[in-house]
């Protein structure tokens, strides 16, 4: 074990810049803030984890690239999604003011929200037009996902957001 742990203490400092340090020290610190809020060890993380944890990030990064309200979020269906390689186009027709929008999710320097669209959709059901679903049993169900999104067991035992 010994071995393993030095191992990846020589991975890290060969694939973190220095100067990114602090930004992955971050976001490893919300994930794992996110691990103990759903009673999840680390030693327990699967690839269901991974996509339940994905899911939360796919809705807020539609929020943040698009400064979308809930209500706009809701209403977002897969046909307003256009994919061109490098940037993905996102057309709000539904918005609070009654003026339809569009804004531009891309790669940032410290996030790649592309990658991660591209496989929360990739999950989807193709016959489903509403964009966000819920996730069980390792795959996403044709129900949508509510103003709530909750991953536990029952809204009581979970957390939502």
């Amino acid at each position: 074990m010994e071995d393993i742990l030095k191992k990846a203490e020589q991975a890290r400092e060969s694939l973190i810049p220095s100067k990114s340090e602090a930004v992955y020290q971050k976001e490893y610190k919300i994930y794992l803030d996110w691990l103990t809020r759903k009673n999840v060890m680390p030693k327990d993380v699967t690839e269901t984890v991974f996509l339940a944890y994905f899911q939360e990030l796919v809705v807020l990064i539609m929020g943040y690239f698009g400064g979308c309200r809930s209500q706009e979020l809701l209403n977002m269906k897969i046909s307003d999604i256009e994919d061109r390689d490098s940037v993905m186009v996102v057309n709000v027709p539904e918005s609070k003011t009654g003026v339809s929008k569009k804004f531009t999710v891309v790669d940032e320097k410290e996030f790649s929200a592309l990658p991660l669209l591209r496989l929360y959709m990739s999950l989807r059901p193709k016959s489903i037009e509403r964009f966000f679903l819920s996730f069980r049993q390792n795959k996403c169900t044709s129900q949508p996902i509510g103003k709530k999104i909750c991953l536990g067991k029952s809204p009581a035992k979970s957390q939502c957001i």
